[in-house]
Protein backbone atom coordinates (compact mmCIF):
# COMPACT_ATOMS: atom_id res chain seq x y z
CA UNK A 1 0.00 0.00 0.00
CA UNK A 2 1.41 3.78 -1.01
CA UNK A 3 -0.09 6.41 1.07
CA UNK A 4 -0.55 10.03 0.19
CA UNK A 5 0.93 12.77 2.44
CA UNK A 6 -0.77 14.85 5.25
CA UNK A 7 0.59 18.19 6.14
CA UNK A 8 -0.78 17.55 10.07
CA UNK A 9 2.12 17.32 12.73
CA UNK A 10 0.62 15.60 15.41
CA UNK A 11 -0.31 11.79 15.56
CA UNK A 12 -3.95 11.50 16.40
CA UNK A 13 -6.93 8.99 16.06
CA UNK A 14 -7.60 8.56 12.78
CA UNK A 15 -11.14 7.02 13.23
CA UNK A 16 -13.50 10.35 12.51
CA UNK A 17 -11.04 10.99 9.49
CA UNK A 18 -10.26 7.64 8.17
CA UNK A 19 -10.43 6.62 4.16
CA UNK A 20 -11.19 3.68 2.28
CA UNK A 21 -7.64 2.59 1.83
CA UNK A 22 -6.33 3.43 5.30
CA UNK A 23 -9.55 0.75 6.79
CA UNK A 24 -9.22 -1.86 4.43
CA UNK A 25 -5.19 -1.96 5.60
CA UNK A 26 -6.26 -1.30 9.45
CA UNK A 27 -8.92 -4.45 8.95
CA UNK A 28 -6.85 -6.86 6.63
CA UNK A 29 -6.81 -10.51 7.11
CA UNK A 30 -4.94 -11.27 10.34
CA UNK A 31 -2.47 -13.27 8.91
CA UNK A 32 -2.09 -10.88 5.73
CA UNK A 33 1.81 -9.40 5.52
CA UNK A 34 1.42 -6.04 4.66
CA UNK A 35 4.03 -3.73 3.47
CA UNK A 36 3.01 -0.16 4.08
CA UNK A 37 4.50 2.76 2.04
CA UNK A 38 4.46 6.79 2.23
CA UNK A 39 5.87 9.83 2.90
CA UNK A 40 6.41 11.42 6.06
CA UNK A 41 3.36 12.51 7.84
CA UNK A 42 0.96 9.91 5.32
CA UNK A 43 -0.24 8.16 8.47
CA UNK A 44 1.73 4.82 8.30
CA UNK A 45 2.51 4.98 12.06
CA UNK A 46 -0.79 5.48 12.96
CA UNK A 47 -2.40 3.10 10.50
CA UNK A 48 0.02 0.51 12.37
CA UNK A 49 -1.00 1.30 15.93
CA UNK A 50 -5.22 1.11 14.74
CA UNK A 51 -3.96 -2.05 13.08
CA UNK A 52 -2.96 -3.74 16.53
CA UNK A 53 -5.60 -2.03 18.14
CA UNK A 54 -8.25 -3.66 15.84
CA UNK A 55 -6.68 -7.17 15.73
CA UNK A 56 -6.33 -7.34 19.50
CA UNK A 57 -10.02 -6.51 19.43
CA UNK A 58 -11.04 -8.41 16.79
CA UNK A 59 -8.77 -11.64 18.30
CA UNK A 60 -8.96 -11.04 21.61
CA UNK A 61 -9.53 -14.72 22.20
CA UNK A 62 -6.25 -15.29 20.71
CA UNK A 63 -4.09 -12.64 21.47
CA UNK A 64 -2.82 -10.85 24.63
CA UNK A 65 -1.85 -7.36 24.78
CA UNK A 66 0.46 -7.98 27.86
CA UNK A 67 2.50 -10.44 25.62
CA UNK A 68 3.41 -7.23 22.50
CA UNK A 69 5.85 -4.88 22.18
CA UNK A 70 5.93 -1.84 19.69
CA UNK A 71 9.54 -0.70 19.38
CA UNK A 72 10.14 3.20 18.21
CA UNK A 73 12.68 4.26 16.61
CA UNK A 74 14.09 6.37 19.66
CA UNK A 75 12.47 8.06 22.79
CA UNK A 76 11.44 10.99 20.60
CA UNK A 77 9.31 9.29 18.33
CA UNK A 78 8.29 6.97 21.64
CA UNK A 79 6.95 10.41 23.38
CA UNK A 80 4.97 11.74 19.94
CA UNK A 81 3.41 7.72 19.71
CA UNK A 82 2.98 6.70 23.59
CA UNK A 83 -1.05 8.13 24.36
CA UNK A 84 -2.48 6.58 21.04
CA UNK A 85 -2.60 2.88 22.12
CA UNK A 86 -4.48 3.70 25.35
CA UNK A 87 -6.88 5.95 23.79
CA UNK A 88 -7.60 3.22 21.60
CA UNK A 89 -8.41 1.19 24.81
CA UNK A 90 -4.67 -0.96 24.47
CA UNK A 91 -2.72 0.01 27.25
CA UNK A 92 -1.07 -3.14 28.10
CA UNK A 93 1.16 -2.91 24.87
CA UNK A 94 4.79 -2.38 26.11
CA UNK A 95 6.20 0.75 23.96
CA UNK A 96 9.69 0.84 24.08
CA UNK A 97 13.07 1.73 21.87
CA UNK A 98 14.90 -1.62 20.86
CA UNK A 99 18.39 -0.84 22.67
CA UNK A 100 16.24 0.09 25.94
CA UNK A 101 14.64 -3.32 25.97
CA UNK A 102 17.69 -5.01 24.88
CA UNK A 103 19.62 -3.91 27.83
CA UNK A 104 16.67 -4.87 30.42
CA UNK A 105 16.03 -8.00 28.36
CA UNK A 106 19.14 -9.69 27.99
Amino acid sequence: YRLGENKDNKLKDIVSTIQSEQNDIIRAERNLPLLIQGVAGSGKTTIALHRLAFLIYEYREQLEAERMIVFAPNSLFLDYISSVLPELGVGNISQTTFPDWALRTL
